[in-house]
């Protein structure tokens, strides 16, 4: 198997290095697309057909450049972010990724307005006796003392970030009867964060393959002991039977997880919960739902032939860029895949040269004790199936399994990070594998946690 289902996590620990990675993106070859233009590279090729799977028929954009579909007004999108992070974020997705969807709700861990859009304090609904004495609302007193002697953003301390994350818990489930209650008759909720990019054409094209009428419950695979959960920042979709379930069927459902909370990790792992004490499970729709940023996706037969439909851990200027590509694609309304995302995107951004104090993320053949980064390359230069590698003074990995650009890494104790890759085998790996006429949309369901 290429990679494990629950790949996010590797995701999670990478994202601190993501602002400085995209600056050596941009050092390595600046996007170009800066005045409009078409994002051409060698591997170009005509507009496939994407019917095979029944997806919509979408022949026009919009003068904005966002698809033309009849159910797109029967989709609810909602953002999740923290008072701490909402005016660096908010403002650069809904003028990206955000563009299009016409139905999105912000939620955070306090009412406020920034560019004039409406911010949710989805732990509003929290009773007393919850939050009173319990010190993982501290973060949520102090910032309502704030708020009322005049809010005013501050430095983000990694105090604050500790805090900020262990209350971000109690919001999930509260954001998913907020989205309920506000728009009842809705086909579809995809639940986000403040740093996903969501490529709308392919999540509306996706949409038309499944049934709203079912209890619907699918994301990106992660565990929490034997409870399957999909992960919330990579994205969490729910049909309307399934929210409806937890909110209106059941009502006592989410209020009784409030004063459980405390004790369990993650609020997509009370999401889980909750839906499977009303029998519905997850479904793993990995990779379309995926935490990866475009230059951590590890490109190759799992990650390939399939419509990327949510990114995640991107910054504000990645957002842009990703985005400037959307907009320069000549098929706007299709499914984007994850080979037009590499051949017509990251391909030009992989560098040319070795790179020190970087881990491109290789993966494949662990060479021990290897003595040298000249050796190291020399292995993969004499293996066929070697798409790039990665040394740490000792360590040799031969990326034969998928390739990507990676991200910086500074020197740790003895251990100092130097990356190559070999841009021609990606090259002919990509002109081998260039039909991807039918994309793959099955549910990954064989994984067992525990």
């Amino acid at each position: 198997m290429l990679l494990r289902p629950d790949v996010w996590n590797r995701s999670v620990k990478l994202a601190v290095a993501a602002t400085v990675f995209f600056a050596f993106v941009l050092w390595i070859q600046p996007p170009r697309n800066h005045h409009g233009h078409r994002f051409k590279s060698w591997f170009s090729q005509p507009s496939h057909q994407w019917g095979s799977y029944g997806g919509p028929t979408q022949t026009s954009v919009t003068k904005d450049g966002c698809p033309v579909a009849s159910d797109a007004d029967n989709v609810v999108i909602t953002v999740k972010t923290g008072a701490s992070e909402a005016s660096a974020r908010i403002p650069t997705q809904l003028r990206t990724t955000l563009k299009c969807p016409p139905n999105i709700l912000h939620f955070s861990d306090m009412e406020q307005t920034v560019d004039n859009v409406t911010i949710h304090d989805a732990l509003a609904p929290i009773p007393e006796f919850v939050k009173i004495g319990n010190p993982d609302f501290d973060l949520y007193r102090a910032q309502q003392a704030r708020k009322r002697l005049g809010w005013h953003d501050e430095p983000v301390t990694e105090e604050v970030k500790k805090a900020a994350w262990t209350l971000d818990k109690y919001k999930n489930l509260h954001i998913v009867a907020k989205s309920y209650w506000l728009f009842p008759d809705k086909k579809w909720y995809l639940h986000i964060d403040a740093d996903t990019y969501l490529v709308w054409s392919s999540l509306l094209w996706w949409l038309n393959t499944l049934d709203p009428s079912k209890p619907l419950y699918t994301g990106s695979l992660t565990c929490f002991g034997d409870v399957k959960a999909a992960h919330g920042g990579s994205g969490i979709l729910l049909s309307n039977s399934a929210a409806k379930a937890i909110v209106q069927d059941n009502s006592s459902t989410i209020p009784s997880w409030d004063g459980q909370a405390r004790d369990h990790c993650c609020g997509d792992e009370l999401v889980a919960q909750a839906l499977k004490d009303n029998g519905i499970e997850m479904h793993n729709s990995w990779p379309l739902i995926n935490g990866d940023t475009p230059f951590t996706i590890p490109f190759g037969p799992q990650f390939w032939c399939e419509p990327v439909v949510t990114m995640h851990h991107l910054s504000t200027k990645e957002m842009e860029i990703v985005a400037a590509f959307e907009q320069s694609r000549p098929n706007r309304s299709e499914p984007l895949s994850y080979m037009e995302l590499f051949n017509e995107l990251v391909y030009d951004h992989i560098p040319e040269t070795t790179v020190d104090d970087w881990d491109n993320l290789s993966e494949g053949i662990t060479l021990p004790d290897c003595p040298s980064f000249e050796a190291c390359i020399n292995e993969c230069n004499e293996n066929d199936g070697c798409f790039q590698a990665s040394y740490d003074g000792s360590e040799c990995i031969l990326g034969t399994r998928n390739f990507r650009v990676g991200v910086e890494k500074k020197p740790e104790e003895s251990k100092k990070w130097q990356s190559m890759w070999n841009k021609r085998r990606m090259r002919e790996w990509a002109v081998v594998h260039v039909d991807c006429t039918n994309l793959h949309v099955a549910f990954k369901d064989s994984f067992v946690c525990g």
